[in-house]
């Protein structure tokens, strides 16, 4: 998983590792500061079909993706009907 593999210092993110941002400090009795809290999601997507709607509903509202980027993955589903 890439999150692992950043927070063990094995890849860059935004052009630094893990240990070169302070957001991994922690205050006193280990706990991580609340605002440097991390969710990570599971999903058990079925097959290709669910993982590109699940592309689709995650990146098509806010995050900077073009829209070629969106439809060519709409595309994406369409062939797989």
């Amino acid at each position: 998983m890439s999150f692992v593999k950043f927070v063990n210092g094995n890849i860059k993110v935004f052009g630094q590792y893990f240990h070169e941002f302070i957001i991994n400090k922690r205050i006193a009795g280990g706990q991580p500061l609340p605002e440097y809290k991390v969710n990570v999601h599971i999903n058990q997507l079925e097959d290709q079909k669910e993982i590109l709607g699940w592309y689709i509903d995650l990146n098509s509202g806010g995050t900077p993706h073009t829209n070629d980027d969106i439809e060519r993955v709409r595309n994406m589903i369409r062939e797989l009907l």
